[in-house]
């Protein structure tokens, strides 16, 4: 039997006591999706004090060492000189990337580095055929056909407003973080604290240069938060961590841990976390866990503030370096940490927020978008409860509002009702089209009028123009037969709406009720044929 050869994937990566470890993990979590999917992926790694290169390796990729840089980049992040931080020049650096591709044969280049801009990718526009960034900047342009940053800002995506080439593809937002999936496996079981705070959970990152942990520690030790039990979570590249042991024996109900593979066991039994901005803040957001953040990186400033805005965490400063001020961290945390003890409806209600932000499916949401699955692979399943906020995106996504028929905006408070009451309906059907791995790709809807089926449908924004509007009719319309086989199905867009004219068409099922050249109106109307039930499949 012949088999296809897999799809290489190739990643540009590094991780430094500087740089920290964020950016090789979140690439990891994305590799895993990738590899789950058949890929075959190779990380191209220098050789920075800190570098992870073992970790990548006992992850299950190949790894591409480029030598350390000839002199160690000593600029503190606090600096935002962020090109200092390859250690070598863009050039350099590409041509020594370029030579890595050149033997892999590498059908997409991942670059998450926040030291390449333009000119870097440009470099290597020739050797692969698609480059994929992952940044949260938004400080210098790129020329790639994916742009990738998942942090949360209001307008995320006019921040690469002439940054990025016109046909590039933003994905921007948390639905986007590159978070492992058992975090997204986890949230149906889980539901939004409610308090008490009895443990909480300290994790300042991989390297926790400023001693954040420690400092933590002396404030848990208070007599005021002495009753609290804490796990502590001690980074790789974390320099104090004889400190932090010092302080854990010292204080008691207090465990410590080293790098672990994943932090989801310790968030599902705390009850408040206490740690920095970056990644993990959407960890903790997909399983509903409140957190006290400390800003200790520039790129960390804007994020953490639209969260802390929007109810999702409490900020308590910021290190000097990432836009703070010196004022006193252990104050700041002291005062916040006795905030919540006294105010339990106000903890509750930073939980509801951090749930509301997170879902936890991204990294297999940006695998779809590189590795499309085939169409065979597809299921139509009923919706859940845990759908609304995705319907709700879809809903309001602007292609979808000007191709209704009612085409104002509509707004969370009167979605939320509307679906929890659609739910309920028995006659009608509401659907998710979605992959092997879950992931959403489009909506199947039919509302019952008059003793006939009306059908509705959208495919989301990332995955058009791959036919999926006739595979998502045709399932959608083979489980309406199982259901209901006796009721007709008719459907109706609007003129200008060529493409789900032409979907309804394409599927064989359907045809128009009137010859639309003859028809004035500014909707299409179209009909089941009868004759062609049958050869509905899958």
């Amino acid at each position: 039997m012949i088999t296809s050869s897999p799809t290489v994937v190739a990643i540009r990566v590094d991780a430094s006591t500087r740089m920290g470890t964020g950016h090789v993990y979140r690439c990891l979590t994305l590799a895993a999706a990738l590899a789950r999917r058949g890929a075959e992926v190779h990380v191209i790694h220098r050789l920075h004090d800190g570098h992870m290169a073992d970790v990548i390796r006992r992850a299950g990729h190949v790894v591409h060492t480029l030598p350390a840089p000839p002199h160690h980049t000593t600029l503190a992040i606090a600096d935002g000189n962020y090109r200092a931080w390859a250690g070598v020049s863009e050039i350099e650096d590409a041509d020594a990337t370029r030579a890595v591709l050149c033997t892999i044969g590498a059908a997409w280049l991942i670059v998450d580095h926040y030291g390449f801009g333009q000119t870097w990718q440009q470099r290597l526009r020739t050797t692969v055929p698609h480059i994929m960034v992952i940044d949260d900047l938004a400080d210098r342009t790129h020329d790639c056909d994916i742009l990738l940053d998942q942090n949360w800002y209001a307008r995320a995506e006019s921040r690469y407003d002439d940054r990025v080439p016109p046909q590039c593809l933003r994905l921007c937002g948390p639905r986007f973080a590159l978070i492992a999936p058992e975090y997204a496996a986890a949230r149906p079981s889980t539901a939004p604290r409610e308090g008490p705070v009895s443990r909480v959970l300290v994790f300042y990152g991989g390297s926790d240069e400023a001693g954040l942990t420690a400092q933590a520690l002396r404030v848990l030790s208070q007599p005021a938060f002495l009753h609290l039990s804490v796990d502590v979570v001690v980074g790789r590249n974390a320099a104090d961590g004889h400190v932090v042991r010092q302080l854990a024996a010292a204080r008691g109900r207090t465990s410590v841990h080293d790098t672990l593979p994943s932090l989801l066991p310790l968030m599902l039994h705390a009850d408040l976390a206490i740690g920095a901005g970056g990644i993990t803040s959407w960890e903790r957001c997909c399983v509903g866990l409140p957190a006290l953040v400390t800003v200790v990186a520039q790129n960390q400033a804007a994020p953490s503030t639209a969260l802390a805005v929007a109810g999702a965490c409490l900020l308590v400063g910021a290190l000097p370096g990432a836009g703070g001020n010196s004022a006193d961290l252990s104050t700041a945390l002291s005062t916040a940490l006795q905030s919540l003890l006294d105010h339990p409806a106000q903890y509750a209600q930073i939980a509801q927020a951090a749930w509301d932000v997170g879902e936890g499916r991204g990294a297999d949401i940006v695998a779809e978008v590189l590795l499309p699955s085939p169409h065979e692979t597809l299921r139509l399943r009923d919706a859940r409860m845990d759908d609304c906020r995705q319907y709700w995106h879809w809903v309001n996504d602007p292609a979808v509002r000007d191709a209704s028929i009612q085409d104002g905006v509509i707004d969370w408070p009167t979605h939320f009702a509307w679906f929890s009451r659609r739910l309920g309906v028995t006659d009608g059907a509401l659907c998710v089209l979605e992959t092997a791995q879950g992931v959403p790709l489009g909506q199947f809807r039919v509302d019952v009028t008059n003793g006939r089926g009306i059908i509705d449908y959208s495919i989301d924004r990332m995955f058009r123009g791959r036919g999926l509007g006739n595979a998502l009719i045709r399932r959608g319309v083979q489980a309406w037969i199982h259901r209901s086989p006796h009721m007709p199905l008719d459907a109706r867009v609007k003129r200008d709406n060529t493409a789900s004219a032409k979907a309804f068409l394409a599927s064989g099922l359907f045809e128009l009720v009137v010859d639309i050249s003859h028809d004035p109106r500014d909707v299409i109307d179209f009909t089941m044929c009868p004759q062609e039930v049958s050869a509905c499949s899958p």
